[in-house]
C-alpha cells in the first residue's frame, strides 16, 4: 500500500476518531508483540483513553530486553505502554486500520508488524456499549469499546506461539489477559472509552411501600476538575422492565445536574434493564435486563475428622493403596434477605423453568435402548424389536455424515459393516472402521467343523466391496494392542460429531444401552486420529495365501 494510499483511507477516520480528544485528553497505548523468523507479528494491541479528570500514567515496558520463548529460535516476545495525548493515540490507531501497525510506539525508530486486513466494529464514529473485553479494569465501570477485527486467521509463527505454555503465561501476566484463550480478540486491535460524563452511575430499588409497590433511585456522579464539570443535563435515562409474561414497562427520565432521579412501580420489579443516552454523544452505558438480588441461603459445614480407607492388591500391576476422606459434621444454613411478596411471578418463574427443563430433556442427544433383564426372559418379540430400534437409532445417524464417518470398536466386525457403514449415502463418506484383534479371531459360522475365523471373512468381504463400490468402499484397520486393543470404548464419529456407544454394534439392543453425543469431540477425535495413523489395515493380518483364495 503507497503513502498515498494511507492518506487516503486515513482522513475519515482521523476525522471522525478526533471528536473523542474533547472528552479524553491523554491516552495510553497498549501494544503486545512477536518478533519471529526476522519480522513483527502482532498479538492485541489498544487504545486506552482517559476522561478529563484523570491522566494518564507513565508508560512502562515488560523489562529491559524483549523476552525470550522458551524453546525456539531466537523469537521474543515485547509488550509496551506508551503514554501521549488522545490525538496521536487515534492517529496511530487510524494508521493500524490503514494497515500500518507500529508496534513500537514511542519508539525512536517505528517497528512495522507484518500487514494483515482488519476492518472496524462498529462503523468509524461509533462505539459498542457493554462490551466483555477481557483487558478492561474495574475503574472503566463498562466502557464504550471501538475494535478492528482481524479478517484472516493468525499467522504460523503466532499459531505455534500459542502452544508454549509459558509464552501464555507470560502474556497474561502483561497483557492482563490470555489472548490465546480470547480468539475473538487475539492480533487484532481495541480502543477504549469510559463514561466520559459520569465518574460513576447506579439504578437500584431503594424503597417498597405498604401497598406492595417499589421505587426505583438513580445516583449518577458527574465527573469534575477544578475548572470543570460534566453537563449532567444532557443525559436521559431509559428503563424497561421485562417480567416472566413479557415486556412490561418503558420510563425515560431526564437528569438534573445533581445525578438524582427516581421511578416508581406499582409493584415490586422484575427484571430492569437500562440506557443512559447522552444527546451529544450517543450511547454510553447500557444494561440488560437483570433480577435483583433479593434472598441469599448460606449453607455451612465443618470438617471434624477424617476416615481411612484401605484398598487391596489388584495384582502386581495394582498395589495396594490408602487414601483419608473428610467427614462434614456441623451443617448449618441461614438465609439473608428475603423474596419479594409476588405470587403470580414467582409461580410463573416456576412454570417456565419446568418448561426449560423438559426441553433440554428433549433436545438431549442421547438414545437408550434394550431391555432390563427382567424383562428380556421368554419375550424374544420384544428383544428382538428393541434390537431394531437401537439399529434404526445407528443407522439414522449414519445417515446424517457429509464428510467423516468412523465406527471404533474392538468388536467390529463384517457383519456390523454390512449393517451400518453401508448405510451413508452420500458419495463423498468413505467409512473407516477401527477394529481390534478380538474381533478377527472369533469364529463365524453355525455349522461345527465349518466355522472360519471373522478376519477371514472380513477380509474377503472387503475385496467384493472394492470391486464393487471403489473408493466408496470401507477402510478398515485393526488399533494396536493385540488381544488388549488401545481404545476399550466405542465411538461414531460423524462429521464433527462423535457419539459414545456404550454396548458394542453387534449387540445393540440385546441388553440396557446408551449412545451419547459428547460435548467436546475435537479431543476425542484427535485421540482416535492418532490410533488410526499408527493402526495396520486389515490386509496386513491375512496370509496371502488365505487372502488370494
Amino acid at each position: 500500500m503507497s503513502v498515498m494510499e494511507i492518506s487516503a483511507e486515513i482522513d475519515p477516520v482521523e476525522s471522525a476518531l478526533l471528536e473523542l480528544a474533547r472528552d479524553y485528553p491523554t491516552a495510553l497505548v497498549r501494544v503486545a508483540s512477536l518478533r519471529a523468523e526476522r519480522r513483527q507479528h502482532l498479538l492485541f494491541g489498544w487504545v486506552e483513553l482517559f476522561p478529563f479528570d484523570m491522566d494518564a500514567p507513565p508508560g512502562w515496558k515488560a523489562g529491559k530486553k524483549p523476552w525470550t520463548v522458551p524453546g525456539s529460535s531466537g523469537w521474543s516476545c515485547g509488550f509496551s505502554t506508551h503514554s501521549t495525548c488522545a490525538t496521536e493515540a487515534v492517529r496511530w490507531y487510524a494508521q493500524a486500520a490503514a494497515g500500518r501497525v507500529n508496534v513500537a510506539v514511542g519508539a525512536p525508530a517505528p517497528a512495522i508488524a507484518e500487514e494483515r486486513p482488519v476492518a472496524p466494529e462498529p462503523a468509524w464514529g461509533r462505539l459498542a456499549a457493554s462490551v466483555e473485553a477481557p483487558f478492561a479494569m474495574r475503574w472503566h465501570d463498562g466502557p464504550r469499546v471501538h475494535r478492528l477485527v482481524p479478517m484472516r486467521r493468525p499467522s504460523r509463527p503466532v499459531h505455534e506461539l500459542g502452544l508454549i505454555p509459558q509464552a501464555r503465561q507470560w502474556l497474561e501476566e502483561h497483557l492482563g489477559f490470555d489472548p490465546f484463550a480470547h480468539e475473538e480478540w487475539l492480533c487484532g486491535l481495541a480502543m477504549l472509552a469510559p463514561d466520559p460524563v459520569c465518574a460513576s452511575f447506579e439504578v437500584f430499588p431503594s424503597a417498597r411501600s405498604p401497598t406492595g409497590g417499589e421505587t426505583l433511585s438513580v445516583s449518577a456522579v458527574p465527573r469534575r476538575t477544578a475548572a470543570r464539570t460534566a453537563d449532567m443535563t444532557t443525559l436521559t435515562l431509559h428503563v424497561v422492565e421485562r417480567r416472566p409474561g413479557g415486556w412490561t414497562s418503558l420510563q425515560s427520565v431526564p437528569l438534573a445536574q445533581d445525578g438524582y432521579a427516581s421511578l416508581p412501580a406499582s409493584q415490586p420489579t422484575d427484571r430492569i434493564g437500562w440506557a443512559l443516552v447522552c444527546a451529544e454523544r450517543g450511547l454510553l452505558r447500557l444494561s440488560e435486563p437483570n433480577p435483583w438480588l433479593n434472598q441469599i441461603n448460606v449453607g455451612m459445614a465443618m470438617i471434624g475428622s477424617t476416615a481411612k480407607v484401605e484398598v487391596p492388591s489388584g495384582g502386581r500391576r495394582k498395589p495396594a493403596q490408602d487414601y483419608e476422606v473428610p467427614l462434614r459434621t456441623m451443617e448449618r444454613s441461614f438465609v439473608v434477605g428475603g423474596p419479594a411478596d409476588d405470587r403470580a411471578r414467582s409461580r410463573l418463574i416456576k412454570l417456565r423453568g419446568c418448561r426449560r427443563e423438559r426441553e433440554r430433556r428433549e433436545a438431549a442427544r442421547q438414545h437408550i435402548f434394550g431391555l432390563p433383564s427382567s424383562k428380556r426372559t421368554g419375550q424374544s418379540r420384544d428383544v428382538e424389536a428393541k434390537r431394531r430400534e437401537a439399529q434404526d437409532i445407528i443407522v439414522n445417524i449414519v445417515g446424517q455424515a457429509r464428510r467423516r464417518l468412523v465406527f471404533v470398536d474392538p468388536f467390529f466386525g463384517p457383519r456390523e459393516m454390512r449393517l451400518f457403514a453401508l448405510q451413508n449415502p452420500n458419495s463423498a463418506v468413505t467409512p473407516r472402521i477401527l477394529t481390534g484383534l478380538p474381533a478377527l479371531k472369533s469364529l463365524v459360522g453355525d455349522q461345527a467343523g465349518f466355522q472360519v475365523q471373522q478376519g477371514l471373512q472380513f477380509a474377503h468381504d472387503l475385496k467384493g466391496l472394492a470391486a464393487q463400490l471403489g473408493p466408496r468402499a470401507p477402510q478398515v484397520r485393526v488399533m494396536p494392542g493385540q488381544d488388549l486393543p488401545v481404545i476399550h470404548d466405542r465411538y461414531l464419529i460423524v462429521d464433527d460429531d462423535v457419539w459414545h456407544c456404550g454396548p458394542s454394534f453387534n449387540e445393540l439392543g440385546e441388553r440396557l444401552g446408551v449412545i451419547v453425543c459428547l460435548p467436546n469431540p475435537l479431543d476425542v477425535r484427535v485421540m482416535i486420529a492418532r490410533v488410526w495413523r499408527d493402526s495396520r489395515p486389515l490386509s496386513g493380518f491375512i496370509p496371502t495365501s488365505a487372502g488370494s483364495a
